[in-house]
């Protein structure tokens, strides 16, 4: 988890590889989901790219809605 701390503001959230330790995927698994536009919603912040906590709360909630509520997947 990465805290920034701004004149008046705090960000919350990850880098890459705290973003990649919290899902326990590797490093690569996140550069990919960056590449291909399919990861959570980030910010670059002084030169790097920074992933919002509630954004990745958001992303994951909606990853698991998607397949929890895919076709062929029994959820009764």
């Amino acid at each position: 988890h990465v805290v920034h701390h701004g004149a008046s503001t705090m960000f919350k959230g990850y880098d890459r590889k705290s973003l990649a330790e919290y899902l326990g995927a590797s490093l690569r698994y996140v550069e990919d989901l960056d590449a291909r536009r399919e990861g959570p919603p980030r910010v670059q912040i002084a030169g790097k790219w920074r992933y919002p906590e509630s954004g990745v709360e958001a992303w994951l909630k909606a990853k698991t809605e998607t397949q929890v509520n895919a076709p062929g997947i029994d959820t009764a």
